[in-house]
Formats: C-alpha cells, sequence, structure tokens
C-alpha cells in the first residue's frame, strides 16, 4: 500500500493507493485534521465595543440635538422679540419656535433610543 499526503478541496487528505492497481475504484480519500473550533470571547468582545460605540452615539446626539435646538429656539425668540411689532415677522418666528421644538424633541428621542438600545445588545 502506498501512502500520499495532498492537499484537496482547501484541506489535507491522505490517498491510499494499493500496489500495482490500476483502476480509480481502490483509491480512498480521509481528512486528517478536525475543524477549527471558533473563538467565543472575541465575539462578547465586539459585542461590548458595538454596545459603548451605540451608547456614546446616543448620548452625543442628544448633546448636539438639544443643544442646537436650543441656539435655534433662542434665536426665534430673539428676533421674534426683536421685530418692532410686525405682525407677520411674530408669526413666522413664532411657527419657526413650534417646529424647532418639536424637531429637537424628535431628535433628543432618537438619541435616547440609541443610548437606552445599547443596554438592551
Amino acid at each position: 500500500m502506498i501512502d500520499l499526503a495532498t492537499t484537496m478541496l482547501g484541506g489535507p487528505h491522505v490517498l491510499h493507493l494499493a500496489a500495482g492497481s490500476t483502476s480509480t475504484s481502490t483509491v480512498s480519500s480521509t481528512p486528517t485534521t478536525t475543524a477549527p473550533t471558533q473563538n467565543l470571547s472575541g465575539i462578547s468582545t465586539a459585542m461590548g465595543n458595538v454596545k459603548g460605540l451605540l451608547a456614546s452615539l446616543g448620548n452625543g446626539v442628544m448633546g448636539v440635538g438639544a443643544a442646537g435646538g436650543g441656539l435655534m429656539f433662542g434665536y426665534h425668540a430673539l428676533m421674534r422679540n426683536m421685530s418692532g411689532g410686525d405682525g407677520q415677522a411674530d408669526a413666522q418666528h413664532l411657527a419657526g419656535m413650534k417646529k424647532v421644538a418639536v424637531g429637537t424633541a424628535l431628535v433628543v428621542c432618537a438619541g435616547a433610543i440609541g443610548h437606552f438600545a445599547a443596554g438592551a445588545l
């Protein structure tokens, strides 16, 4: 019997050939190694990194959204106060203040959802 070590289909195999045989039916292939086990500690570390990133991103969105909304609300309030009694300018800035209040609430809620979703992962 002749043993030939070869690599077939991405893994090592040993071919057993009978001496003096010309038929292909006597060739057999058996794997010599087992599949490697997967390291699960790397997955838990990666999930911890994703949780931290998601929590930080949520905090950043809430902070920037609240600060930006506050500045825009203050701008519209100041411009409304300085309009000199012009009804159309007052109405425009009042509508702007309402839009800013709703938009800021939506952005802060989106950031809070992102922050608290990190605890659910």
